[in-house]
């Protein structure tokens, strides 16, 4: 594995920005994969050993941050490019080498926002996942967005915080494994206590 960075950070006038780029390659041995089964090779789903599995990919963040008077803004991006391959090609399954990884998109993007004020703070996050090859059919592009609101509480003896969360907010279908649907849109709340 290699991987260099650069960080980026600053601070004025009630605002702060940080920003970071990453580079890595990787280079794998002896990679693991379950397979469903294939006509004339397994009647089961298997799991088949690659020798060879190369990696590489750029990763992208930003954070910006504003403070005005009661209120806290803060927004996040990320961006991830991702280019794994097979090093080594396996006829048996039509794979060449040099094939993209199976359900592994190229492009992620990520964006949120978080607001405070006061003892109260609510968020928005989205993520778009570009598509990516399955096994028997291509798995497509989607995209995805939670939310939330939270309260924070304490006294002398006591802090604490009620929430309220929601996954797949929209209520996207959306896979990231063929024939695998990802849940509808879900509830989370309650209560923390110390």
């Amino acid at each position: 594995t290699l991987e260099a960075g650069i960080n980026f950070s600053q601070s004025a006038n009630r605002t702060t920005i940080q920003t970071s780029v990453t580079a890595y390659t990787r280079a794998i041995d002896q990679w693991i994969m379950w397979m469903p089964p294939v006509k004339d090779v397994s009647n089961y789903w298997s799991p088949i050993n690659i020798s060879e599995v190369f990696s590489k990919g750029i990763e992208a963040r930003l954070n910006y941050s504003l403070a005005a008077e009661n209120w806290l803004f803060d927004f996040n991006t990320g961006l991830d490019l991702t280019w794994p391959t097979f090093g080594t090609g396996l006829p048996d399954f039509m794979i060449r080498e040099g094939d993209q990884l199976f359900y592994v998109p190229v492009e992620n993007l990520s964006a949120g926002l978080e607001v405070q004020k006061g003892s109260w703070t609510g968020f928005y996050q989205h993520h778009w996942f570009g598509d990516s090859p399955g096994i028997n059919v291509d798995i497509e592009a989607g995209h995805v967005g939670s939310a939330g609101i939270s309260f924070n509480f304490n006294s002398s003896k006591l802090d604490g915080r009620l929430y309220l969360q929601a996954e797949n907010v929209w209520n996207v279908p959306y896979r990231i494994i063929e024939r695998r649907p990802m849940p509808g849109r879900s509830w989370t709340g309650g209560i923390k206590v110390s």
